[in-house]
């Protein structure tokens, strides 16, 4: 089967942000830094303690993300992503947490509410600028 998951390039709030998904979600966290990979001899001393990669894996999702610019050596200055995750739950219950937990700190796009393509949706900009819509699935 094949699969798609999110790769998030969240710069120096990197373990953090990963911390909070994980506070969120549940699952395992684990983290792997410059230094501990075979490129850290071609990588600058200021970047060896930078996350290289980094996996939050349950039953139900996969994130992954790096703490350096993906494609390059850079870190990603902003310190947010350029990815948009659609989160797909199945009551209003999971809606209304997943809402109020990742919008804490953030910022509200939309509000929970019914739409012409789901019984329910809401969409927010989480505290480290990556945005989540989530949408409770119609009953089959």
């Amino acid at each position: 089967m094949t699969a798609i998951y999110p790769y998030l390039g969240l710069g120096p709030t990197c373990r953090e942000a990963m911390g909070f998904y994980q506070t969120v979600f549940g699952g395992e966290l684990s983290f792997l830094k410059v230094a501990d990979t075979p490129m850290a001899s071609e990588l600058p001393k200021e970047l060896q303690d930078e996350v290289m990669h980094c996996e939050l894996k349950s039953p139900t999702l996969r994130i992954l993300g790096t703490g350096l610019q993906p494609g390059s050596t850079q870190q990603n200055s902003e310190g947010s992503s350029q990815v948009s995750l659609v989160l797909s739950v199945k009551t209003a219950d999971e809606t209304n947490r997943y809402f109020e937990a990742l919008g804490s700190g953030g910022k509200v796009l939309h509000p929970i509410s019914p739409t012409f393509f789901a019984p329910v949706f809401c969409a927010v900009t989480d505290k480290y600028g990556v945005t989540w819509s989530i949408i409770c699935e119609p009953a089959e």
